[in-house]
């Protein structure tokens, strides 16, 4: 996490040399990278009362996106968490839609919101070689964030996720006998990307 504050840091007070001289309405495509510290907790319900973690991980994520006036966009992406659960090998999936709300302070400096919807998967693995656990279930997601332009098509985002989702087992694709019902997860996130504006 202080990998990412740190980082967050230097671009947020990176000198306006790098600044656009013309109009930041960034309207068109774009492609972007995420590396990101994220806070899961998970509580199983019913049969599965007795999965619950508490954890730290890093992740990862790649969007795309448009923007169709300098205020509103349209933002799509895929993202990957692991690392958590030491007694298995868990993961987290997600893939995401959402709307993009901006505010642009001058020509370097923007704020926006960006709320959607998202798919997430959970994986636990077992380390005794058990068949691995799967949920599933799509859910709201909402993001905010800060960007500034750093080179002429090039910008960095600092950018927070939060979601809470109840995801149902998806046992029958692995066909285990055992009903292990579904699964509580809140999920939130800090990240910082850099993406190319086309």
């Amino acid at each position: 996490m202080y990998k990412i504050l740190s980082l967050s840091l230097f671009f947020l007070f990176l000198p306006d040399v790098h600044a656009r001289d013309v109009d930041s309405d960034k309207i068109g495509w774009y492609l972007g990278g995420e590396y990101n510290f994220s806070k899961i907790s998970i509580e199983g319900r019913e049969k599965n009362s007795g999965y619950k973690t508490n954890d730290s991980l890093n992740g990862w994520a790649v969007y795309s996106g448009i923007n169709i006036h300098k205020w509103l966009g349209i933002e799509f992406g895929v993202s990957k968490a692991d690392g958590f659960n030491a007694s298995s090998g868990a993961y987290i999936d997600t893939v995401f839609g959402a709307s993009k709300f901006s505010y642009d302070f001058d020509n370097q400096y923007s704020l926006y919101v960006k709320p959607g919807f998202v798919y997430a998967q959970l994986l636990d693995y077992p380390l005794n070689g058990n068949y691995p656990s799967s949920w599933s279930d799509f859910s709201l997601i909402f993001m905010t964030g800060i960007e500034m332009n750093v080179l002429s098509d090039i910008y960095a985002r600092f950018e927070y996720k939060y979601t809470q989702i109840s995801l149902d087992d998806d046992r029958f694709l692995f066909f285990v006998s055992e009903d292990t019902d579904s699964v509580d997860v809140d999920y939130q996130s800090l990240g910082i990307s850099l993406f190319y504006t086309f």
